[in-house]
């Protein structure tokens, strides 16, 4: 298993959790919108983002499309600085904590105090996804690099091959079997002339019926967290993180 270790310096570009719900009948826009006065003292921005759906049909030889509006998705709570975002949804919750991560001692009970807020306004039935998702954008470690000097599960090529790797894109499902927790998995690696990049984006999930206990939650959620970490420090060798730490 590998060592989860605290990064001075991580890479993440955004950290996400995610709660999915089944809402009583009749609750909706004007119960979500109650959050922007519940909260304004510490997110006093807000928005309402619309849903578009756009689909294409081909008829007597040309294509037509139409353009369907999906109305009212939720309200999108900020803090002044913008960097975090609470989402107020009819199916859900989410928090998303943009660059600089702050850690998840921080996050997770900023995540649950907010969720308190949704569970008051929305009273919802049971909780049926819940979701850790980290966003990282790791620098590119340098010109003629080995892969595997950096990337335990970057692409093997034939010995026979020159290996002068210019990107990947790699993604993968993942089931933890004991835990029942699934993740996907998303790598690219792209040298560019002007900006490389190594973009991991790990999306941990846990599918069911929880109820809406906080403890109960919490609990689900640091095991995300934790099979997250074990993905996240298995896939990259200790001279790529030693540039965080």
């Amino acid at each position: 298993m590998a060592q989860i270790q605290d990064l001075r310096n991580p890479p993440i570009t955004e950290a996400v959790i995610d709660f999915r719900v089944v809402l009583p009948e009749g609750i909706g826009a004007d119960q979500l919108r109650e959050a922007k006065q519940a909260l304004a003292s510490t997110y006093p921005k807000s928005e309402e983002p619309k849903g578009m759906e756009a689909r294409v049909a081909f008829q007597e030889g040309h294509s037509v499309q139409e353009i369907r509006d999906l109305g009212f998705q939720g309200v999108w709570l900020k803090t002044a600085d913008e960097l975090t975002v609470a989402q107020f949804r009819p199916n859900g919750f989410t928090v998303n904590r943009l660059k600089p991560y702050q850690g998840w001692d921080r996050l997770l009970p900023e995540a649950m105090r907010l969720w308190d807020v949704y569970v008051q306004l929305t009273k919802p039935l049971r909780v049926t996804r819940l979701a850790v998702r980290y966003i990282n954008n790791l620098p590119y470690p340098g010109p003629g690099i080995e892969t595997e000097d950096y990337f335990v599960t970057g692409p093997r090529l034939p010995p026979s091959v020159p290996e002068a790797i210019t990107g990947f894109t790699t993604r993968v499902g993942l089931i933890h079997p004991d835990r029942q927790i699934y993740a996907n998995v998303i790598q690219v690696f792209e040298v560019r002339a002007e900006q490389s990049r190594f973009l991991f984006d790990i999306d941990v999930f846990k599918v069911g019926d929880f109820g809406t206990a906080p403890e109960n939650l919490v609990r689900i959620f640091e095991m995300l967290r934790t099979y997250r970490g074990e993905i996240f420090f298995s896939s990259l060798t200790e001279k790529y993180l030693e540039m965080f730490k």
